[in-house]
């Protein structure tokens, strides 16, 4: 495994882009682990986990209980927070 010492240039204090929120849909919907989602789009593990939390809906398909990542979701949940913190 090439990731166990994986640690990219760090990008602090800088939000996930909408087009990063895509490519981490398509990306989780194709059934990418979280390290390989990580280093395709050269961000750090935790941060992908948080965005995958923020956009993660569990929804009910045939009686089922599933859980779907969602691009629009995730960046609403984003300004949400946001807009309470009183940050801009």
């Amino acid at each position: 495994m090439d990731h166990t010492q994986y640690t990219p240039n760090p990008r602090k204090k800088k939000r996930l882009t909408f087009k990063e929120r895509v490519k981490i849909e398509i990306m989780s919907g194709e059934g990418h682990g979280i390290y390989s989602i990580a280093k395709a789009l050269n961000r750090p593990i935790n941060t992908i986990i948080n965005g995958l939390r923020r956009g993660t809906v569990e929804q009910i398909k045939n009686g089922k209980k599933i859980k779907k990542y969602y691009r629009d979701t995730g960046q609403t949940k984003y300004e949400a927070n946001r807009k309470r913190t009183g940050r801009r």
